[in-house]
């Protein structure tokens, strides 16, 4: 049960990081420097 309720709540926890990182993505998108940074950035980390 200990297990399960830790499994629920990274997983709570996960989908809301995800989902705040895709709405701050959203607006740094349409503001027009990330559009040249965030391929660099992107390179660099993969």
């Amino acid at each position: 049960m200990n297990k399960l309720g830790l499994a629920v709540v990274l997983l709570i926890f996960g989908a809301t990081a995800a989902l705040i990182a895709f709405i701050v993505y959203t607006i740094l998108w349409n503001s027009s420097p990330i559009q040249d940074v965030l391929p660099m950035i992107l390179r660099w980390l993969l």
